[in-house]
């Protein structure tokens, strides 16, 4: 509650800007993968690093952090044995759009729209089983939201779930000039 409390304060935009240093995406999604492998290896889970390299984002290293682990742990949590879970990132119009995709069980459409509410959770019933509190997509939306991105999902039930975001930030080339 703290993390999402903290990610939705209304922060001065320009103190947010000011502050941050564009952080190296691939270099972070690595590390992640890194942690998240373990519960993945247990579901003998395909993690796939689609991630172009050379591209930055302008964020805090621990709110980037929080997002791409929500999303991955969520992927692992609703994968099926044997699955495949994706991520990518790539440059955007006005920024970088980061995707991750999984070969899961799929949300139901007209639950969609709820995914990014407080306490909801799509299974009501396997909230006790599988840990989970209905927290961890609004803080995710909460934080894409205090960077002026966007984050959308989109799911065939019983195929794939995908959720894209788009946020501020730059390709850089090998000679570190921005594309």
């Amino acid at each position: 509650l703290l993390m999402l409390a903290k990610a939705e304060q209304l922060v001065e935009k320009s103190r947010i800007d000011s502050a941050l240093t564009p952080l190296d995406l691939a270099e972070h999604i690595a590390d992640v993968l890194d942690q998240v492998a373990p519960g993945a290896e247990k579901k003998n889970l395909k993690l796939r690093n689609d991630a172009q390299d050379h591209l930055y984002v302008l964020m805090e290293g621990d709110d980037l952090d929080c997002v791409l682990k929500n999303l991955l742990d969520n992927a692992i949590k609703y994968t099926p044995n044997d699955g495949t879970i994706a991520i990518s990132a790539s440059p955007s119009t006005g920024g970088i759009q980061i995707t991750v995709t999984d070969s899961g069980i799929g949300i139901q459409k007209e639950a969609l729209p709820k995914v990014f509410d407080r306490f909801w959770r799509a299974d009501q019933a396997r909230s006790y089983h599988s840990g989970g509190n209905g927290l961890g997509l609004p803080i995710v939306k909460a934080i894409i939201d205090k960077y002026d991105g966007t984050i959308a999902v989109a799911s065939d039930p019983g195929k794939r779930t995908e959720f894209k975001i788009d946020i501020k930030g730059e390709k850089v080339s090998s000679n570190g000039k921005g594309n």
